[in-house]
Parts: structure tokens; sequence; C-alpha cells
């Protein structure tokens, strides 16, 4: 706690150091606070999942094989294209 408190207090010194030093169980805080704040599967994904189980329960493999797609209709495919390129035109801040 004393090495924690410290680093907590000095931030030049928390900048020298190469690794981060946490407080005792603090990975396990973090983990029980994120499982209580989870929301839940959005709806898209559940649907897709539900409208998906019953070929995979019949062809497990068919999970892996990538023939299954997210994306339901071709307004969202369309949507997505136009993002990506939008994101690959933009122009790119290299100062």
């Amino acid at each position: 706690m004393m090495v924690h408190g410290r680093i907590a207090r000095d931030k030049r010194l928390a900048a020298l150091l190469k690794y981060t030093v946490k407080e005792k169980n603090e990975n396990d805080k973090n983990r029980c606070k994120n499982f209580v704040q989870y929301g839940g599967t959005d709806d898209c994904t559940w649907n897709f999942l539900q409208s998906n189980v019953s070929s995979w329960n019949d062809n497990p493999a068919s999970f892996w094989d990538g023939t299954s797609s997210p994306v339901s209709s071709t307004a969202a495919i369309s949507l997505e294209v136009v993002l990506f390129h939008s994101y690959l035109g933009a122009k790119q801040d290299t100062a």
C-alpha cells in the first residue's frame, strides 16, 4: 500500500517507472466492478445469436467457417463500406 500510495501521489516518479504498481487485489476489484456494470448483450448481437443457434447446434463447425454473417441487410453492409472508406480516406495527423 505504501508504494502504491507514493506512486499515486508522485506523477513524476510514476512516469520514470518501467512498470505499473497496482494495489493489492486491484485486478479482482476491477473485474468485479466491470461484471456488475455489464448491461448485457446488445439487441443486434442477441438477434444474430438467436438466428444462428439451431444451425450451430446441428453443425458446430459452421460457427467457425464464417458463412453466417452478423450483418443482416445490404443497407447495413453498404453503411459499413461507406464508414470504412471514410476511415481510409481520412487524412491522418502526422504532426
